[in-house]
């Protein structure tokens, strides 16, 4: 049943860019290196991937079709690309994001927050977004904070000690995708304006750090202080925290669709699901000295 597709390629961008005002200018930015471990297309629909560090084990969501509303399933995967359990929870609505904490599998299946144990996939908690439109990512935070956009009503949600709440919205946006729990706040990914947004925690303030990340999809931490994103559209794209610019690791605009990624850093393994594709890739990731 197992499906895998070799191939290595590596890119290579080095951009120039110019610092913000009152920080020390510099004149050149490397970026990672990418290259392609492996690739397997036995996902349907596959959006979204999370890694668990005790299993050692990913977890990808999978929507399936849209003609049957409970065919969406997860999928678990060793990192080495073997389908472990083709469809270890199912039954579920429509699978967007998932993250993993303390032994729990988090997942946004409309219009719920569900709540999964990594042992056995039973489901032990769910959360309901009220007049949901269309959820997306989600991200849990160190503390077991949860974090999860409404696409469609542009909103960001928060379910703390067990209470739902809305945490952040913004009128002068629409479509938060991809979502990043920070220790100070978060980070938003918008599709329709290509914003990196940084959301304050105490004053629940925004701030756009980049307008570059075009249909904005995932979001995640690449372990040294800067960030890994996918544009929907068909580019995995790398952050560096206080720059504006963007620098383009793959661009296969047209070509493909890369969804919401996960980083394992104790690997340094980038998993990107291709939407649209059917398809899950690696990348090992060699970071420039320096960095």
């Amino acid at each position: 049943m197992k499906h895998f597709i070799n191939s290595v390629f590596v890119l290579f961008i080095v951009t120039f860019f110019q610092c913000h005002p009152g920080e020390q200018r510099q004149s050149e930015r490397k970026s990672p290196f990418l290259t392609k471990v492996w690739s397997n297309s036995n996902f349907k629909v596959p959006e979204s991937a999370a890694f668990d560090q005790n299993t050692q084990t990913l977890y990808i969501s999978n929507i399936a079709s849209k003609d049957d509303p409970q065919d969406g399933y997860i999928t678990k995967v060793s990192v080495d690309g073997e389908i472990l359990e083709e469809k270890f929870i199912t039954g579920l609505e429509d699978p967007k994001g998932v993250d993993t904490y303390q032994g729990e599998l988090y997942v946004s299946d409309h219009p719920f927050v569900k709540i999964f144990d990594l042992e056995d996939g039973q489901e032990t908690a769910r959360y309901e977004i009220p007049n949901a439109g269309k959820l997306n990512d989600l991200s849990v935070s160190s503390d077991g904070e949860v974090f999860v956009n409404d696409q469609d009503n542009g909103k960001t949600y928060r379910v703390r000690n067990d209470s739902l709440s809305l945490y952040f919205t913004d009128t002068t946006q629409s479509r938060p995708n991809g979502v990043l729990s920070l220790s100070d706040g978060i980070l938003l990914t918008y599709m329709s304006s290509g914003d990196l947004v940084y959301v304050n925690d105490q004053l629940r303030s925004a701030e756009i750090l980049s307008s570059e990340i075009g249909a904005g999809d995932g979001i995640e931490s690449d372990g040294h202080g800067n960030y890994f994103i996918t544009d929907f559209k068909g580019r995995i794209l790398h952050y560096s925290t206080g720059q504006t610019e963007i620098s383009v690791l793959l661009d296969v605009l047209g070509q493909e669709r890369v969804a919401d990624p996960e980083y394992i850093p104790s690997k340094t393994l980038l998993i990107v699901p291709r939407h649209k594709d059917n398809t899950v890739d690696a990348y090992q990731v060699k970071f420039p000295e320096g960095i």
